[in-house]
């Protein structure tokens, strides 16, 4: 997995550089599966967005947010081996979720697929998607 991390990682972070970026926000299932190498973000299957977002950022950081309900279960099952910390919040307090989220971003240039935490992110450049067209082989083998 490591490999197929690294090659990921270097797509982002070659992204972010071409958009002027520090990092992305990934919150759809489709992007949240894809850079965790096939784990999984959704409870319902009627939504395109999951409950955890992974902040990755061009130098190569992976950050997991989630609410204080669901960060257990990312931490104890999910993100398992894959280095992505998880940081939480209380899932009944919209102010401290966005503080939380804020203090992680750090100021940093962020873009988002989707709306996260009524935070004023832009949304992702064009062009995101693409990065997931190419499989690797672990992606093909799996």
């Amino acid at each position: 997995m490591s490999s197929e991390l690294a090659v990921k990682q270097r797509r982002v972070g070659d992204f972010c550089s071409r958009h002027g970026l520090d990092g992305v926000l990934l919150t759809r299932r489709d992007n949240f599966s894809w850079i965790t190498c096939g784990r999984d973000n959704h409870i319902a299957n009627n939504s395109p967005t999951g409950v955890a977002s992974i902040l990755v950022t061009k130098d190569g950081q992976r950050v997991c947010l989630a609410n204080g309900i669901e960060a257990p279960r990312f931490r104890g099952e999910e993100l398992v081996g894959t280095g992505i910390e998880t940081i939480d919040f209380p899932w009944f307090d919209d102010k401290a979720a966005k503080k939380v989220v804020t203090d992680v971003i750090a100021g940093r240039k962020v873009a988002s697929d989707s709306e996260n935490f009524g935070l004023p992110l832009p949304p992702l450049p064009g062009g995101f998607d693409e990065l997931r067209w190419s499989l690797t082989p672990a992606e093909v083998e799996r």
